[in-house]
Protein backbone atom coordinates (compact mmCIF):
# COMPACT_ATOMS: atom_id res chain seq x y z
CA UNK A 1 0.00 0.00 0.00
CA UNK A 2 2.72 2.48 0.83
CA UNK A 3 4.03 1.87 -2.86
CA UNK A 4 1.12 2.22 -4.55
CA UNK A 5 -1.23 3.91 -2.39
CA UNK A 6 -3.90 3.72 -5.59
CA UNK A 7 -3.67 -0.50 -6.42
CA UNK A 8 -6.41 -2.89 -5.59
CA UNK A 9 -5.98 -6.06 -4.72
CA UNK A 10 -8.52 -8.30 -6.74
CA UNK A 11 -9.12 -12.05 -6.55
CA UNK A 12 -7.11 -13.52 -9.13
CA UNK A 13 -8.66 -16.56 -9.59
CA UNK A 14 -11.42 -16.25 -12.59
CA UNK A 15 -8.23 -15.15 -14.26
CA UNK A 16 -6.72 -18.45 -13.83
CA UNK A 17 -9.73 -20.25 -14.67
CA UNK A 18 -9.97 -18.22 -18.23
CA UNK A 19 -6.42 -19.19 -19.00
CA UNK A 20 -6.87 -22.45 -18.44
CA UNK A 21 -9.24 -22.31 -21.13
CA UNK A 22 -6.51 -22.18 -23.32
CA UNK A 23 -5.79 -25.81 -24.59
CA UNK A 24 -2.75 -26.09 -27.09
CA UNK A 25 -1.23 -29.44 -28.66
CA UNK A 26 1.13 -29.38 -25.63
CA UNK A 27 -1.38 -29.63 -23.27
CA UNK A 28 -3.57 -32.16 -24.82
CA UNK A 29 -0.20 -34.39 -24.87
CA UNK A 30 0.17 -34.24 -21.88
CA UNK A 31 -3.26 -35.22 -20.45
CA UNK A 32 -3.90 -38.08 -23.17
CA UNK A 33 -0.23 -39.25 -21.40
CA UNK A 34 -2.04 -38.90 -18.19
CA UNK A 35 -5.09 -41.11 -19.65
CA UNK A 36 -2.24 -43.56 -20.51
CA UNK A 37 -1.08 -43.95 -17.15
CA UNK A 38 -4.29 -44.53 -15.53
CA UNK A 39 -5.02 -46.91 -18.14
CA UNK A 40 -1.85 -49.27 -17.49
CA UNK A 41 -2.90 -49.05 -13.63
CA UNK A 42 -6.30 -50.42 -14.55
CA UNK A 43 -5.02 -53.38 -16.25
CA UNK A 44 -3.56 -53.99 -13.25
CA UNK A 45 -6.46 -54.03 -10.90
CA UNK A 46 -8.19 -56.79 -13.22
CA UNK A 47 -4.91 -58.83 -12.68
CA UNK A 48 -4.31 -57.95 -8.67
CA UNK A 49 -8.28 -57.79 -7.66
CA UNK A 50 -8.47 -61.54 -6.48
CA UNK A 51 -9.81 -63.41 -3.33
CA UNK A 52 -7.40 -62.99 -1.09
CA UNK A 53 -6.26 -59.76 -1.84
CA UNK A 54 -6.43 -56.65 0.58
CA UNK A 55 -7.24 -53.67 -1.05
CA UNK A 56 -4.25 -51.14 0.49
CA UNK A 57 -2.32 -53.80 -1.71
CA UNK A 58 -4.25 -53.35 -4.86
CA UNK A 59 -3.64 -49.71 -4.67
CA UNK A 60 0.07 -50.15 -4.15
CA UNK A 61 0.42 -52.25 -7.09
CA UNK A 62 -1.03 -49.36 -9.54
CA UNK A 63 0.74 -47.29 -7.77
CA UNK A 64 3.72 -49.09 -8.51
CA UNK A 65 2.92 -49.88 -12.05
CA UNK A 66 2.51 -45.81 -12.38
CA UNK A 67 6.10 -44.98 -10.84
CA UNK A 68 7.68 -47.80 -12.61
CA UNK A 69 6.52 -47.01 -16.15
CA UNK A 70 5.71 -43.14 -16.17
CA UNK A 71 7.40 -40.09 -14.91
CA UNK A 72 4.55 -40.02 -12.41
CA UNK A 73 4.43 -37.41 -9.79
CA UNK A 74 1.50 -38.75 -7.61
CA UNK A 75 -2.16 -38.72 -7.77
CA UNK A 76 -4.25 -35.95 -6.74
CA UNK A 77 -6.83 -38.99 -4.72
CA UNK A 78 -6.60 -42.51 -5.12
CA UNK A 79 -9.87 -44.40 -3.15
CA UNK A 80 -11.20 -47.65 -3.67
CA UNK A 81 -13.91 -49.23 -1.69
CA UNK A 82 -14.68 -53.12 -1.72
CA UNK A 83 -18.22 -54.71 -0.91
CA UNK A 84 -19.71 -57.94 -0.21
CA UNK A 85 -22.54 -58.05 -3.19
CA UNK A 86 -25.24 -55.32 -2.35
CA UNK A 87 -27.12 -53.31 -4.85
CA UNK A 88 -28.45 -51.08 -2.51
CA UNK A 89 -25.60 -49.80 -1.10
CA UNK A 90 -22.70 -49.91 -3.06
CA UNK A 91 -21.47 -46.21 -3.31
CA UNK A 92 -17.42 -45.40 -2.27
CA UNK A 93 -15.76 -45.89 1.64
CA UNK A 94 -12.28 -45.28 2.46
CA UNK A 95 -9.93 -48.36 1.81
CA UNK A 96 -10.31 -49.38 5.38
CA UNK A 97 -8.46 -52.17 4.47
CA UNK A 98 -10.40 -54.72 3.79
CA UNK A 99 -10.19 -58.30 2.22
CA UNK A 100 -11.61 -59.26 -1.21
CA UNK A 101 -13.68 -61.91 -1.35
CA UNK A 102 -15.12 -63.95 -4.17
CA UNK A 103 -18.42 -62.44 -5.06
CA UNK A 104 -17.07 -58.33 -4.26
CA UNK A 105 -17.69 -55.65 -5.99
CA UNK A 106 -14.30 -53.39 -6.35
CA UNK A 107 -15.21 -50.02 -6.71
CA UNK A 108 -11.93 -47.45 -7.19
CA UNK A 109 -11.02 -44.53 -9.28
CA UNK A 110 -7.45 -43.50 -10.54
CA UNK A 111 -6.71 -40.00 -10.55
CA UNK A 112 -2.92 -39.72 -11.70
CA UNK A 113 -1.20 -36.50 -12.08
CA UNK A 114 1.41 -36.18 -15.15
CA UNK A 115 3.04 -32.71 -15.58
CA UNK A 116 0.75 -30.73 -13.82
CA UNK A 117 -2.61 -32.75 -15.62
CA UNK A 118 -5.09 -34.62 -13.78
CA UNK A 119 -6.84 -37.53 -15.07
CA UNK A 120 -9.53 -39.83 -13.41
CA UNK A 121 -10.59 -43.49 -14.40
CA UNK A 122 -14.00 -44.97 -12.53
CA UNK A 123 -14.21 -48.23 -12.49
CA UNK A 124 -16.26 -51.13 -10.67
CA UNK A 125 -15.28 -54.83 -10.95
CA UNK A 126 -17.22 -57.78 -10.07
CA UNK A 127 -14.82 -60.62 -8.55
CA UNK A 128 -15.99 -63.53 -9.31
CA UNK A 129 -20.07 -64.38 -11.40
CA UNK A 130 -21.38 -61.14 -11.54
CA UNK A 131 -25.44 -60.43 -9.80
CA UNK A 132 -27.98 -60.27 -12.36
CA UNK A 133 -29.18 -56.78 -10.23
CA UNK A 134 -25.48 -55.52 -10.78
CA UNK A 135 -25.50 -56.42 -14.53
CA UNK A 136 -28.82 -54.46 -15.02
CA UNK A 137 -27.36 -51.47 -12.96
CA UNK A 138 -24.17 -51.72 -15.17
CA UNK A 139 -26.46 -51.60 -18.08
CA UNK A 140 -28.03 -48.26 -17.02
CA UNK A 141 -24.98 -46.45 -16.35
CA UNK A 142 -23.35 -47.34 -19.31
CA UNK A 143 -26.72 -45.73 -21.39
CA UNK A 144 -26.31 -42.83 -19.88
CA UNK A 145 -23.04 -42.64 -20.75
CA UNK A 146 -23.54 -43.07 -23.93
CA UNK A 147 -26.61 -40.41 -24.01
CA UNK A 148 -24.40 -37.89 -22.16
CA UNK A 149 -21.46 -38.40 -24.50
CA UNK A 150 -23.92 -38.29 -27.82
CA UNK A 151 -24.59 -34.80 -26.04
CA UNK A 152 -20.96 -33.36 -25.58
CA UNK A 153 -20.21 -29.74 -27.61
CA UNK A 154 -18.98 -26.33 -26.60
CA UNK A 155 -22.14 -24.51 -25.74
CA UNK A 156 -24.29 -27.23 -23.87
CA UNK A 157 -25.13 -26.94 -20.17
CA UNK A 158 -23.19 -29.00 -17.71
CA UNK A 159 -27.01 -29.09 -16.13
CA UNK A 160 -28.28 -30.32 -19.15
CA UNK A 161 -26.18 -33.29 -19.87
CA UNK A 162 -26.61 -34.57 -16.39
CA UNK A 163 -30.39 -34.60 -16.47
CA UNK A 164 -30.34 -36.30 -19.55
CA UNK A 165 -28.30 -39.20 -18.21
CA UNK A 166 -30.66 -38.91 -14.43
CA UNK A 167 -33.60 -39.47 -17.07
CA UNK A 168 -31.86 -42.56 -18.37
CA UNK A 169 -31.24 -44.05 -15.10
CA UNK A 170 -34.67 -43.41 -13.69
CA UNK A 171 -36.21 -45.02 -17.46
CA UNK A 172 -34.68 -48.00 -16.34
CA UNK A 173 -36.25 -48.09 -12.97
CA UNK A 174 -33.12 -47.01 -10.92
CA UNK A 175 -32.46 -44.36 -8.33
CA UNK A 176 -29.95 -41.15 -9.65
CA UNK A 177 -27.38 -39.45 -7.63
CA UNK A 178 -29.84 -36.19 -7.42
CA UNK A 179 -31.99 -38.31 -5.23
CA UNK A 180 -29.20 -40.43 -3.42
CA UNK A 181 -27.01 -37.25 -2.72
CA UNK A 182 -24.46 -39.72 -3.45
CA UNK A 183 -21.97 -36.87 -5.36
CA UNK A 184 -21.92 -35.83 -9.20
CA UNK A 185 -22.24 -37.60 -12.36
CA UNK A 186 -18.82 -36.47 -13.29
CA UNK A 187 -16.53 -33.60 -13.02
CA UNK A 188 -13.80 -31.48 -14.84
CA UNK A 189 -10.39 -32.26 -14.72
CA UNK A 190 -7.00 -31.07 -16.50
CA UNK A 191 -6.06 -28.40 -13.59
CA UNK A 192 -8.51 -29.41 -11.14
CA UNK A 193 -11.09 -31.58 -10.79
CA UNK A 194 -13.20 -28.59 -8.78
CA UNK A 195 -14.31 -26.16 -12.10
CA UNK A 196 -17.18 -27.73 -12.48
CA UNK A 197 -19.73 -31.04 -11.91
CA UNK A 198 -22.50 -33.01 -13.46
CA UNK A 199 -25.03 -32.04 -11.24
CA UNK A 200 -28.65 -30.86 -12.13
CA UNK A 201 -28.13 -26.81 -10.51
CA UNK A 202 -24.73 -26.28 -12.62
CA UNK A 203 -24.97 -24.18 -15.90
CA UNK A 204 -21.29 -23.74 -16.48
CA UNK A 205 -21.15 -23.79 -20.42
CA UNK A 206 -19.05 -26.62 -21.88
CA UNK A 207 -16.04 -25.00 -23.82
CA UNK A 208 -13.94 -26.00 -26.92
CA UNK A 209 -11.06 -27.63 -24.99
CA UNK A 210 -12.96 -28.73 -21.72
CA UNK A 211 -11.39 -32.05 -19.86
CA UNK A 212 -13.83 -33.99 -17.67
CA UNK A 213 -14.61 -37.25 -17.15
CA UNK A 214 -18.17 -38.53 -17.07
CA UNK A 215 -19.03 -41.60 -13.78
CA UNK A 216 -23.19 -42.26 -14.03
CA UNK A 217 -24.09 -43.94 -11.03
CA UNK A 218 -27.61 -45.70 -10.70
CA UNK A 219 -28.89 -47.40 -7.06
CA UNK A 220 -31.58 -49.59 -6.97
CA UNK A 221 -35.46 -48.05 -5.91
CA UNK A 222 -34.94 -49.44 -1.51
CA UNK A 223 -31.23 -47.89 -1.44
CA UNK A 224 -30.26 -47.05 1.78
CA UNK A 225 -27.01 -44.94 2.86
CA UNK A 226 -24.49 -46.23 4.43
Amino acid sequence: KKSFPNAEIVDGADIMVEARKLVTDEDIKAIEKTADIADACYEVVKKVARPGVYDYEVIAAWEYEAKSRFNYEGALVNIMGVHPYDPMNGTFHPTVPRMIHYGDQVIFEITPTYYGYTVQLARQLAVGQDKKEIAELYEATTAAHKAAVEMLKPGVKMSDVNKVMEKVIVDAGFLPTSVTKSGPNGHAMGFSIDAGTFTNDNDLVIYEGHVFVIHPSAYAKNWEPG
